[in-house]
């Protein structure tokens, strides 16, 4: 079977982590990212004295480019919970999408 590329949209809370979803493109992915980790703001803010943002972080990476969108205390500082997006290789025949033909 030939390898998938695959942007995979994790959540993390500390050291616990879980695998939300997987997409072909960056773009799906991100939205995905974006609506968990707007609804865990939220969350957080219902709190009025909370002060919850979202800062997102991009890095270069030998595995493509992830996207860390993570959780910060204006008062407190980073709350080490939020959601990444990684470019993987996967092998995975449960996989919903045609698999990628080498040119």
């Amino acid at each position: 079977m030939i390898p998938t590329p695959l942007y995979t949209v994790r959540y993390f809370n500390g050291d616990d982590t879980r695998l939300l979803s997987k997409h072909l493109h960056h773009d799906s992915a991100f939205k995905v990212a974006n609506r968990f980790i707007t609804g865990l703001k939220d969350k957080h803010n219902e709190d009025p004295e909370a002060g919850v943002l979202i800062a997102i972080t991009q890095l270069t990476g030998s595995s493509g480019q992830p996207t860390i969108l993570t959780l910060t205390n204006r008062a407190h500082g980073p709350l080490r919970e939020g959601v990444r997006i990684d470019l993987e290789e996967q092998r995975d025949p449960n996989w919903d999408y045609p698999q990628h033909t080498p040119l």
